[in-house]
C-alpha cells in the first residue's frame, strides 16, 4: 500500500514552501538555500537511503558557504514532542541548543523539552560527517505507539496545523535571527 507522507514528508515540506515564500517578500540578515531530501529515497535498507543526502554532503564547496542545516521531518504530529535528536546532540549541540531555546522564548517549551531523544537515522549525517552541522527537528513518535508512521493513515487528518505553524516560527525565527 503507498503510504501518503503527510508527516513523514510532507509536513516539512509544507513549511519549507511557507518560509521560501516568506523570505521571498522580506529577505532574511543572511541567505538561505533550501534543499528537498527524503532518506527513504528508495528504502527501507540502509544501502537504498540517503541516496541525496550523501550525493549532497560529498559535493560540498570549498569552503561551505552555509553556517548550519536544519532538516524537518515528521513536525506535524497532532500531539507533538520534539527532544533533541540524539545525533543532532552529537554533531551541533550548541545548534540544537539554540533551536530549543528559540522555541522556549516563544511559548513552545513545554513541545521542545531539551532532553536529548532516540538517534535516528537520516539525511542530517552525511551533511554532519561533511562538515556542516546540521540538526534534525523531528517527533519519531507519530500517533499511538507510532501506529500512524509508514501506514496509508499517514494523511492529513493525522496531522495539526497547530504544530506546522508552531514550528514553522520557530525555523522562522532561527533565520530572521541570522542563526
Amino acid at each position: 500500500m503507498p503510504v501518503p507522507g503527510a508527516n513523514d514528508g510532507g509536513s516539512g515540506t509544507a513549511i519549507l514552501l511557507h518560509l521560501s515564500e516568506l523570505m521571498s517578500t522580506n529577505a532574511p540578515p543572511l541567505g538561505v538555500d533550501v534543499l528537498f531530501l527524503d532518506g527513504e529515497d528508495y528504502g527501507p535498507g540502509l544501502a537504498d537511503m540517503f541516496i541525496g543526502s550523501k550525493f549532497f554532503a560529498e559535493h560540498f564547496p570549498s569552503p561551505l558557504p552555509w553556517r548550519y542545516g536544519v532538516l524537518l521531518d515528521m513536525v506535524g504530529d497532532l500531539d507533538p514532542n520534539f527532544p533533541i535528536e540524539g545525533y543532532s546532540a552529537q554533531y551541533a549541540l550548541h545548534l540544537a541548543q539554540r533551536i530549543w531555546q528559540i522555541a522556549e522564548e516563544l511559548g513552545f517549551g513545554t513541545y521542545f523539552p531539551t532532553s536529548v531523544g532516540l538517534r535516528i537515522l537520516d539525511d542530517h549525517i552525511p551533511m554532519n560527517q561533511a562538515g556542516l552541522q546540521t540538526v534534525d527537528i523531528i517527533d519519531f513518535d507519530y500517533g499511538p505507539s507510532n501506529g500512524l508512521w509508514h501506514t496509508p493513515d499517514d494523511v492529513p487528518e493525522n496531522t495539526s496545523p497547530e504544530t506546522l505553524r508552531m514550528v514553522g516560527e520557530v525555523v522562522t525565527e532561527l533565520v530572521y535571527r541570522g542563526g
